[in-house]
């Protein structure tokens, strides 16, 4: 679990499927959910992490989107509780999206 999410969520490397993409949103809710368990940040606190936890989701997300491993409806499905919409940035979730499309179009026409 270590090694999955060193070599995707923390070093931005896209997650090369949707299930993958599962696996690493449950062992960061759980890791996340502990941490917030544990040390009981006061409420400017926790706005900060939550943030700072979406955006790093939503990296993750749309490297995977823009590599056309993952589709963004199936990284929506994906997302982790409390990874807030806003912090995709619409017009990037779109463009992201649009490029992965594209990739995985041609990707299939080479196979």
């Amino acid at each position: 679990a270590a090694g999955l999410v060193t070599r995707h969520f923390a070093s931005g490397n896209p997650a090369p499927d949707a299930a993958t993409l599962g696996r690493i949103a449950g062992i960061i809710t759980r890791t996340h959910a502990h941490f917030i368990a544990t040390y009981t940040p006061d409420p400017a606190a926790l706005a900060m992490i939550m943030t700072e936890f979406s955006r790093a989701w939503w990296r993750l997300a749309t490297a995977s989107i823009r590599a056309g491993y993952v589709s963004l409806p199936l990284a929506l499905a994906n997302r982790p509780a409390g990874v807030a919409l806003s912090d995709a940035g619409v017009v990037h979730a779109a463009t992201s999206a649009v490029i992965g499309h594209c990739r995985s179009l041609s990707a299939r026409r080479r196979a």
